[in-house]
């Protein structure tokens, strides 16, 4: 700063923009190769495999619901469906149950106001508070 007047480009060249300087991207992009993030296509497909699956068992719990008029117990449900997948799949595949459930029916007992009991759907402490669905 003594030698500005004498030089002043110093300053100058040292405010300014970087041209070539691209580290910052490129350890971003080496970040997201290191994670084995999935493109959005596959991601995608992925998605409608598990909602597909989701749903068989789903139609597999309602035939017997139709056969011995068992209502549907969707804590149940989603407890055997999240046993078959990793951890880290858990709140995506829980979000698919969910779904499910809203187009499959209701419930007699929400119609009453009491809240349903808490159920465990996974080993890791998540739970679920739904009641059973016995009108569709």
């Amino acid at each position: 700063v003594q030698t500005y007047f004498d030089e002043p480009w110093a300053l100058t060249y040292a405010n300014a923009d970087r041209l070539l300087d691209m580290r910052d991207e490129e350890m971003a992009l080496r970040d997201e190769e290191v994670t084995g993030e999935l493109p959005a296509d596959l991601e995608f497909e992925e998605f409608n495999e598990i909602r597909e699956q989701l749903a068989a068992l789903i139609e597999a719990q309602l035939a017997v619901y139709k056969e011995k008029g068992i209502p549907l117990d969707l804590g149940l449900v989603a407890r055997e469906f999240l046993a078959q997948y990793p951890r880290g799949r858990h709140f995506d595949v829980a979000r698919i149950v969910v779904d499910q459930a809203v187009q499959l029916g209701v419930a007699q007992a929400d119609f009453t106001g009491l809240p349903a009991k808490w159920q465990p759907i996974n080993d890791y402490g998540a739970k679920v508070q739904a009641h059973v669905i016995d009108k569709y």
